[in-house]
């Protein structure tokens, strides 16, 4: 769970991690050239996240005792974050919360859940402005009915930019809507090609055309 959470942290400079507990995931996740700010509400488990830090040799790293659900954002003195952790208890966020998750708009949510039904309501609020990339269940408790689910979202942006491998020759999408090859030519020459394609959905687009470049993607919706 820990190796899931930070790839898809990987491409953050400040991040947040929100119920951070003792601080295991974040300090797992954190490299040397991020940021890592994490909000718990019990003193005993942020006193055990600095002891945690201190044992890792991880310096870049704060913890604070705040309650998530009411802590001032706008008025601290953290960094703006870019991807924000959330490990939220079974019930999940309260609609609060998600609000000011919304109005905050990191490029990147990753969401730690225990319970579906909770996830699943959350990120029906979150999706206003956010698309998930990728659910990824873990199976922390065989042989009972709980599991683990990690959530990527990222912000729902008009224009994706993507160079893609020439050696790969197809296509592979969710909802493609479609694909428009265009060609600059020089004296009948096929100088550079590229292709457009516009995607509905969440999907993953895999890519792409022996002799194609794509240049821009296109998320629709």
């Amino acid at each position: 769970l820990y190796s899931i959470v930070r790839d898809n942290a990987s491409e953050g400079r400040v991040i947040y991690d929100l119920f951070c507990g003792t601080g295991s995931i974040g300090l797992c996740v954190v490299g040397n050239n991020q940021q890592l700010y994490g909000i718990e509400v019990s003193p005993e488990a942020v006193a055990s996240a600095k002891v945690n830090a201190e044992l890792s040799g991880v310096k870049n790293a704060q913890f604070v005792v705040k309650q998530v659900e009411r802590f001032d954002f706008a008025g601290s003195k953290f960094e703006r974050a870019d991807t924000i952790i959330v490990d939220p208890p079974r019930k999940g966020m309260d609609i609060a919360l998600v609000g000011r998750l919304l109005k905050m708009a990191p490029e990147r949510i990753i969401y730690v859940s225990c319970d579906p039904a909770t996830l699943a309501r959350d990120l029906k609020m979150l999706c206003d402005k956010y698309r998930v990339e990728s659910v990824t269940p873990v199976d922390l408790f065989p042989n009972s009915e709980h599991v683990e689910t990690v959530v990527l979202l990222t912000q729902k942006s008009t224009t994706h930019y993507m160079k893609l491998n020439s050696e790969l020759n197809r296509i592979v999408g969710t909802d493609v809507a479609g694909v428009r090859l265009q060609e600059r030519r020089k004296n009948n020459e096929v100088e550079e090609s590229s292709a457009v394609a516009a995607v509905r959905g969440g999907g993953m687009l895999l890519v792409c055309a022996r002799s194609f470049e794509i240049r821009t993607i296109e998320r629709v919706g």
